[in-house]
């Protein structure tokens, strides 16, 4: 199952978020959304845990639970509204790269658009779970 980790500390890296799900179960994958330039964190990940009821109980005992001075705001996502993203922040980023073909100037804002689409629809996301 694929977990949505909010709010989280920009010093929070990769592991600290896999020894914090491991305590629940295996984990899978953990994936820190970073700046494509800056390699700063966005503020958000994905962890993913192989065992559905772990997941569910990592859900439950971390939610909110402070992780470097933040709260953790976490959140199962349904495969279909994971695919509905990235289809969605695909077709925006086939239309720039298009644009930066025509032009030099657009060629250079396809990066921060790709990074401030996938922001943008994991808000959208995380709005309909509430």
């Amino acid at each position: 199952m694929k977990i949505f980790v909010g709010n989280l500390a920009s010093q929070v890296n990769e592991e600290e978020l896999e020894t914090l799900f491991k305590e629940y179960g295996e984990v899978q994958t953990v994936n820190i959304i970073r700046d494509m330039f800056s390699r700063e964190s966005k503020g958000f990940a994905f962890v993913e845990m192989k065992d559905k009821n772990a997941a569910e109980t990592a859900i439950k005992e971390l939610n909110i639970k402070k992780l470097a001075v933040k709260k953790l705001l976490l959140m199962k996502l349904a495969r279909k509204q994971i695919i509905d993203v990235v289809a969605a922040i695909v077709e925006e980023v086939a239309i720039a790269i298009e644009a930066a073909a025509a032009d030099t100037a657009a060629a250079e804002n396809v990066g921060n658009l790709f990074s401030f689409k996938i922001e943008y629809y994991l808000s959208f996301v995380c709005m309909q779970f509430h």
